[in-house]
């Protein structure tokens, strides 16, 4: 295995499990959850992103997996899993301009997001036959 599929297979492992820790966090203490929530008072705002979420971990262990055993398809898998990232980070980046509030939310997806497609990056050169790496 490449030293690219190696650094992509732990990046998406860390953030699958990161990202069941963050849902723990907000679940369980008010103030973290005080920092996330979209609309104060309607945390239903903010839990609504939930399953999408689980979607996005389990997509992150699935493409970490697939990079650990040297998959063809865990590329495909990781520019699933950065769908899953960027579109909330895109709508985040909009909330907080015109909103003003889930600061802390954009602050967590942006580098996400950019490890994300960074990671998902080194799928892709690792596939590619006269790739230096």
């Amino acid at each position: 295995m490449s030293g690219g599929r190696r650094v992509a297979a732990g990046y998406f492992a860390l953030q699958a499990v990161c990202g069941l820790i963050l849902w723990s966090a907000i679940a369980l203490s008010s103030t973290v959850r005080s920092g996330f929530d979209l609309v104060e008072g309607r945390p239903a705002v903010t839990d609504a992103y939930f399953f999408a979420d689980l979607v996005a971990v389990a997509a992150s262990a699935v493409t970490a997996w697939g990079a650990w055993r040297d998959r063809r398809w865990a590329v495909v898998a990781a520019g699933i899993t950065v769908g899953t990232v960027v579109y909330p980070t895109v709508y985040l980046v909009a909330w907080v301009a015109l909103d003003g509030t889930a600061s802390p939310a954009l602050a967590v997806m942006v580098p996400t997001t950019v490890l994300s497609v960074w990671a998902s990056w080194l799928l892709w050169r690792a596939e590619q036959p006269h790739a230096v790496r």
